[in-house]
């Protein structure tokens, strides 16, 4: 089946998702991108652009752009990720304290250390919270 022909549906997106984190993480990262995109744009469709799927297939992407020390792409994909998760989720939830360490991680990598510090002591608050 023709990628452009894929239909539009959040079940292909979390498939494509978990695709591209299976290639991420057996290092194929040049497969993992498009799938991350792809997923992206079909939750972006079907769910809308505040979904928690649309904020977890940002949040792996990021990763990716992390892992391949693309950082001032991961920062702004985090950013976007995190104001998705904390607005679907709330910002007391597990999901946002991962979003917060991937993205001191790409902060780390810009070298705005002070700035990851901050964004790591956030996501423990939450991680510690019983």
């Amino acid at each position: 089946m023709a990628e452009d022909s894929w239909p539009d549906s959040p079940d292909l997106a979390a498939d494509l998702n978990n695709l591209g984190a299976i290639c991420e993480f057996s290092r194929e990262k040049e497969k993992a991108e498009p799938l991350f995109l792809h997923a992206i744009a079909l939750d972006e469709k079907a769910l809308g652009p505040e979904s928690s799927e649309l904020g977890t297939d940002l949040n792996n992407l990021g990763l990716l752009y992390v892992f391949s020390k693309r950082y001032g792409e991961a920062q702004q994909i985090y950013q976007r990720a995190l104001a998705i998760r904390i607005k679907a989720l709330g910002d007391t939830d597990p999901a946002v304290a991962e979003t917060m360490n991937g993205y001191a991680a790409a902060l780390r990598g810009l070298h705005r250390d002070a700035e990851a510090k901050q964004m790591d002591g956030r996501a423990a608050e939450i991680t510690n919270r019983k």
